[in-house]
């Protein structure tokens, strides 16, 4: 990277005006955090000085990163089996790519392949296909390409020589686990029971908790703010992280909020946490 803000090239087929302001939001979004993202869109209503082509070769050389998105359409252009005359530029900045990784003995930290539909990974262009990819649907996966972008990895693997610090860190890490199974078993979040009217109203949100999907419960733990840095839904032992979520809401006040998101109708479920 050559200075502190990135320099990043969208490589696309215009699908229409639907994708197309797809592609200018996120583009515009990364922008949003300091990311100086190059997009035929900012300049479609004037042609560049020394004219496309050279503004392509310009923008993937240049760039610190260019992302690929793949479509049905963007694949066709790459394998050069696209209509005459249609998708010259994506033919011609798929041969800049091609070229540049050959140059570059298949190394490669530079292209990188988004999607905007979870249908469209098997459309990445073949010299990619072994690298890691980001579905833009994700929120999780599209801030993390943003940090990627930024050269922001929240995980990245320390100097060696300081088994002090990591030590520490584990014990700090073991001691909050400890606390949390001591909750637990204090009965905070006591076993699921079957579901009846009768219910406490702490059983009762643990049981409609655990009810909605692991997707859900996330949606709903990221909404109260209630997920700890490194947190995702394929962390080891789910369920006890999800019952962690309910032992956080709990300290930290939040169970009303909770409740309003589990039952909707105030009517049949009254909220017994409104103060």
């Amino acid at each position: 990277m050559t200075n502190d803000i990135p320099k990043v090239f969208i490589s696309y087929a215009r699908l229409g005006d639907i994708f197309d302001e797809l592609v200018l939001n996120f583009a515009n979004e990364l922008c949003s955090h300091y990311i100086d993202c190059q997009l035929d869109q900012y300049i479609e209503a004037g042609n560049p000085q020394n004219g496309f082509p050279k503004w392509m070769a310009d923008n993937v050389r240049e760039s610190d990163f260019v992302l690929v998105l793949a479509t049905e359409v963007y694949l066709r252009r790459c394998h050069g089996k696209e209509e005459e005359g249609k998708g010259k530029g994506v033919i011609f900045e798929s041969i800049l790519l091609y070229n540049e990784l050959y140059q570059a003995s298949g190394k490669n930290n530079k292209f990188i392949p988004i999607i905007f539909d979870t249908d469209d990974s098997k459309f990445i262009p073949e010299p990619l296909q072994g690298f890691l990819y980001y579905n833009l649907t994700s929120s999780e996966q599209k801030e993390n390409l943003i940090k990627r972008l930024k050269g922001e990895w929240i995980k990245v693997k320390p100097e060696l020589g300081e088994p002090l610090k990591v030590k520490t860190k584990n014990e700090n890490l073991l001691e909050r686990l400890k606390r949390d199974k001591n909750e637990l078993s204090n009965g905070l979040i006591p076993a699921i029971p079957d579901f009846t009217n009768n219910m406490k109203p702490g059983m009762k949100i643990v049981q409609a908790f655990f009810s909605l999907s692991l997707e859900q419960r996330f949606i709903i733990a990221k909404e109260l703010d209630i997920i700890y840095e490194g947190e995702s839904q394929t962390s080891p032992g789910i369920d006890d992280l999800c019952a962690k979520f309910l032992v956080r809401a709990k300290e930290q006040g939040k169970l009303s909020e909770l409740w309003i998101k589990l039952f909707t109708d105030p009517s049949i479920d009254p909220n017994p946490f409104k103060s």
